[in-house]
């Protein structure tokens, strides 16, 4: 089967990781959405973060297949990406410390009887043995990553110095409990931007996407605008694949030299049930609706698209699609972040 690409839409802004993720990788930074209106990207909308009060979530399945075999690194992807799911995404060392603390919270036995107590303990064990599973599979998955440590920094020394020098601009969440000088009364916090002379390495948790300035002053969930992160990296640091091939509408097709140029018969399906035409349905409703989508539909012509969608899939692929599926599909790429953000000197 020839290799098929379709152009898609990046998320408008991205975390500070996915940039160096980008420039390592060519990793594309995907939309994340809050609420059932299609149109915040959760990145930068607070009501969404503020409740997790961590990114987010953005590699918590890891690398990807692609990322560890370009390192030379070939193991079980699906195990990977299990032990990954299996903590969250976080470090198996972070993730065993988090459930110890929760188990102090979780039960006070000064205030339960003994057959409680007891009832407790045995729950407790159990569940300790699935934690203490999950962080060993997640160690073995840290291990496989050894080799793209390397690229990653490299590509975050490269994002830190585009940082720095302000050929980038770094977008940051500021508390008000740590900036109260900048604050307005009643407000959780607020979007800055960061200044250049704010940037250094030690303050820097890529993962988190946090850049601490002072003893309490730390801004959060760090993000650029994605046109201004292609601006300056506009190809990711990977040798580049000479590839040719085809445009047919929306999509291309890699020449491998068997692909024809005239009509050809589908193929007969293999057994078991392929995931909406495996994946051209999807790209087909985006395509074709997203001018009308993004239009401002009432709620009422916005039900009748999702119908008009799925009828159309239906007839065009034989495919049967729910409606989650659709406004899943629907979701279009919009940033809100505010425009003209101050800019604060974290230090001062």
């Amino acid at each position: 089967m020839p290799k098929i690409f379709a152009e898609i839409e990046m998320s408008p802004v991205c975390y500070v990781e996915e940039v160096a993720l980008w420039v390592a990788f060519g990793r594309i930074p995907m939309p994340v959405y809050s609420g059932d209106d299609y149109e915040n990207e959760a990145r930068s909308d607070p009501e969404f973060f503020l409740e997790s009060g961590d990114p987010v979530e953005f590699s918590s399945t890891g690398y990807l297949k692609t990322e560890l075999q370009a390192a030379g690194v070939d193991i079980d992807y699906d195990r990977y990406v299990a032990a990954k799911v299996g903590v969250i995404g976080r470090p198996a060392d972070e993730y065993r410390a988090y459930w110890s603390e929760q188990f102090s919270k979780l039960h006070d036995p000064a205030k339960f009887s003994a057959e409680k107590n007891a009832e407790f303990e045995q729950f407790k064990l159990e569940w300790e043995a699935r934690v203490n599973k999950d962080v060993e599979e997640a160690k073995w998955a840290e291990a496989q990553e050894a080799p793209l440590h390397p690229v990653l920094d490299r590509a975050r020394a490269s994002v830190f110095q585009a940082l720095s020098r302000g050929t980038l601009q770094g977008y940051g969440w500021a508390y008000s409990k740590d900036f109260p000088e900048e604050s307005q009364p009643n407000e959780p916090g607020f979007f800055v931007k960061i200044h250049p002379s704010e940037w250094t390495l030690r303050g820097i948790d890529w993962q988190r996407c946090t850049l601490t300035t002072g003893p309490t002053r730390v801004f959060h969930f760090i993000q650029v605008v994605t046109d201004d992160m292609l601006a300056v990296f506009e190809r990711p640091d990977v040798p580049p694949v000479p590839t040719s091939g085809n445009m047919y509408g929306h999509v291309f097709i890699v020449d491998d030299g068997t692909n024809s140029s005239g009509p050809s018969h589908p193929a007969k399906r293999t057994r078991g049930r392929p995931g909406k035409a495996d994946g051209m349905a999807k790209v087909m409703i985006q395509n074709m609706f997203r001018d009308r989508v993004r239009d401002g539909q009432t709620a009422e012509k916005a039900e009748a698209l999702v119908q008009e969608a799925i009828g159309l899939v239906a007839r065009a692929f034989d495919e049967k699609v729910s409606r989650s599926t659709i406004q899943e599909w629907f979701k279009p790429l919009r940033s809100n972040m505010p425009k003209n953000l101050p800019e604060i000197h974290a230090s001062k």
